[in-house]
């Protein structure tokens, strides 16, 4: 798949340092060795939400560091765009042939042995290309978010778990994930990366790799039905309204719509919980509209019950409202039976009802 590259010693950091000119980069480290997300910091705290360091350095002398010495922490040149920050490489990484329209984003990632990123989910599939020295890799299916600690839904990183430390990397056998899959990628290996999948990355070596993670001018990818309840946590906490066009509204319209979609596509449960996560969201807006965020989980109860006294509701909306409200609870709690047709329309419905009463 990425046989025609530039070869493979070409991308040793040594080899790099001649290759590319010095410039100023953005140098990620962790006393730990891990890159992950903190927990416990919420949307605009100010604090720092991440468990590592970024700071400014030079090239080459990261590279020099991390081939020539063992350094008191880890450190991790994290994600950088090749085409924008690295254009001499551009045309030793083209893009693989396949049955895809879109261009990926390509990003350089170039770390020491230390360097371990928790388990973490992406919405986009992507290719992770091995240049240099060794990364292991765990897999996890969608449907093992029932045995993972997610974020909290108003974490920056809702899309991050609690890190493990590597215990999903030992033998399957001895971990609670009888159907984790570990790969050791070495160079030139390629290693597909499904959307929604858990994973986690251990650098073995002193790593560079190419990460190809493809996107599109929607903000969703068709989801497995494995991955159909990490919707709701997906789009509400990732705030979606700042990733679509602003509007009084935020991210609902295009909640809804992706809704209708999945109906058409006949993936009634997808559906079912677009239009509980725009329930959500409204009640949120019906509240305070300023700040489009999705209810934490000890108000819920208290939104809804305080909508209901001040709307002027029919009861048989209230009835379809309050049959929503326990559906968000459930799928909160993961226990969420699959959803038929008449379950999707009905949460569609009652979200694009709240929604013209917002006006």
């Amino acid at each position: 798949m990425t046989d025609d590259w530039a070869a493979l010693p070409e991308w040793a950091p040594h080899r790099l340092r001649k290759t590319l000119k010095n410039r100023r980069i953005r140098v990620s480290s962790s006393e730990s060795g891990e890159y992950g997300f903190l927990e416990e910091i919420k949307f605009q705290s100010g604090l720092k939400f991440v468990d590592y360091g970024v700071e400014g350095g030079d090239l080459h002398g990261f590279l020099d560091q991390i081939e020539t010495s063992v350094p008191e922490k880890s450190i991790y040149l994290i994600g950088h765009s090749i085409p924008n920050l690295f254009p001499e490489l551009a045309k030793k990484t083209r893009i693989p042939i396949l049955p895809v329209s879109s261009q990926p984003e390509k990003t350089l990632w170039i770390g020491d042995a230390k360097s371990y990123t928790p388990l973490h989910f992406d919405a986009r599939s992507s290719l992770l290309a091995q240049r240099s020295g060794r990364k292991k890799i765990c897999l996890l299916a969608p449907t093992a978010f029932t045995q993972l600690k997610m974020f909290p839904r108003d974490s920056e990183q809702s899309h991050c778990c609690v890190s493990l430390h590597g215990k999903e990397m030992a033998n399957p056998e001895e971990t609670q994930f009888k159907e984790a899959y570990v790969f050791d990628l070495s160079a030139g290996e390629t290693l597909f990366i499904p959307a929604f999948w858990f994973h986690s990355v251990r650098n073995v070596t002193t790593s560079v790799s190419v990460h190809m993670i493809w996107t599109t001018e929607t903000t969703q990818e068709p989801l497995p039905r494995s991955a159909a309840a990490l919707i709701e946590n997906w789009y509400t906490s990732r705030q979606l309204y700042k990733k679509t066009k602003r509007t009084d509204a935020g991210p609902i319209p295009h909640l809804i719509e992706n809704g209708e979609a999945s109906i058409l596509d006949h993936e009634y449960h997808n559906a079912a919980l677009f239009g509980l996560c725009s329930i959500e969201l409204l009640l949120r807006y019906s509240q305070e509209p300023s700040t489009p965020r999705a209810p934490s989980e000890g108000n819920l109860s208290k939104l809804a019950a305080e909508y209901i006294r001040k709307s002027d509701l029919s009861p048989e909306f209230i009835q379809s409202f309050k049959h929503e409200m326990d559906q968000i609870r459930e799928a909160k709690a993961g226990t969420l039976s699959p959803q038929t047709l008449s379950q999707a329309q009905a949460s569609l419905s009652v979200a694009r009802q709240m929604r013209s009463r917002l006006g």
